[in-house]
């Protein structure tokens, strides 16, 4: 499980960096719901650390803004 979770956020990461955030949204999607399929035995935590994550790989890269106003 640990390989395939490796090889997919890598392929999305990849794909991010290619076509931009946009056009990877439902590879996101995607990988959320294979991470919580199988009643959540994946890796039941990893949805939202995904997600927190990616939102701030975003900021830091400049990609996403953060307007608190």
């Amino acid at each position: 499980i640990a390989g395939q979770l490796q090889t997919r956020a890598a392929a999305i990461v990849e794909t991010i960096e290619t076509v931009g955030w946009t056009q990877s949204e439902s590879l996101l999607g995607d990988f959320d719901f294979w991470l919580r399929s199988d009643s959540n035995r994946r890796n039941h935590g990893a949805p939202a650390d995904l997600i927190a994550a990616t939102l701030l790989v975003g900021i830091l890269r400049g990609q996403l803004s953060w307007d608190l106003d």
